[in-house]
């Protein structure tokens, strides 16, 4: 079967995704339906070679998805998954503790006095263990898929990482928060998933950063970190 150019493709999913977020926004079922079509032509566009790398291979019915399944447990697969969660580690925990401390500068400058909640000790983390499947959700799509693909067409790895930046802050629309932080942490995690082609530890570090946000930001700045035509519509929690 006849695939789509590469560019074309990746526009088609992106403008897909948009039309989850803005026009299927509160019918719940059926934008969850959606959400996992939109996973399953992604995990069909890939395809693993001898070195685990991800392939492009079109929207067709590929064997990239079979493989992966077949191998996920197999010692091999565990000792790139090992080898990709040492690489640039270091590089990775310093550049997150600097936009952490930006993020904390920006909420001290203009909310000294917020009040964090009397829960804060066990909400932060039971948060973290339960947002994480979506923050690494939200990495495959954004770099398994989108940094992927825009890598077989722009070579700068800076440039590649300016263009996911792009479209993740456009996708965090128009929350005034969200949108300046998903455009540098969507460049940030393009560049190193570029250099590893690992989210896991991606995620991992998209999850500390959203749920900082949710807590120690205040809750009129982010609107619970709500994207979408969904924004508007926010209300205070009494």
């Amino acid at each position: 079967m006849e695939t789509l150019p590469i560019p074309l493709e990746t526009g088609f999913i992106f403008i897909l995704i948009l039309a989850i977020i803005w026009f299927l926004d509160g019918l719940g079922v059926i934008a969850w339906i959606a959400v996992i079509i939109v996973f399953l032509m992604v995990c069909k566009s890939w395809e693993i070679n001898k070195d685990f790398q991800y392939e492009h291979s079109g929207l067709g019915p590929v064997h990239g998805w079979e493989y992966l399944k077949r191998n996920i447990w197999r010692a091999q697969w565990r000792r790139y998954f090992w080898e990709c969660l040492k690489k640039d580690l270091l590089i990775r925990f310093i550049a997150f503790v600097v936009f952490w401390f930006i993020l904390e500068f920006v909420r001290r400058l203009y909310e000294p006095f917020l009040i964090i909640s009397k829960n804060i000790l066990w909400r932060f983390p039971l948060s973290i263990l339960s947002y994480y499947p979506w923050a690494l959700f939200q990495q495959v799509i954004l770099n398994g898929y989108f940094t992927n693909r825009i890598s077989k067409f722009v070579t700068s790895p800076i440039k590649v990482s300016l263009i996911a930046g792009i479209i993740f802050a456009i996708v965090h629309w128009p929350n005034p928060v969200l949108v300046p932080v998903t455009f540098v942490g969507g460049m940030m995690s393009a560049y190193f998933f570029q250099r590893s082609k690992n989210v896991y530890t991606l995620a991992l570090l998209h999850v500390f950063l959203a749920v900082y946000l949710l807590y120690f930001f205040p809750d009129a700045w982010h609107r619970h970190l709500t994207i979408g035509p969904g924004f508007d519509r926010w209300e205070p929690r009494n």
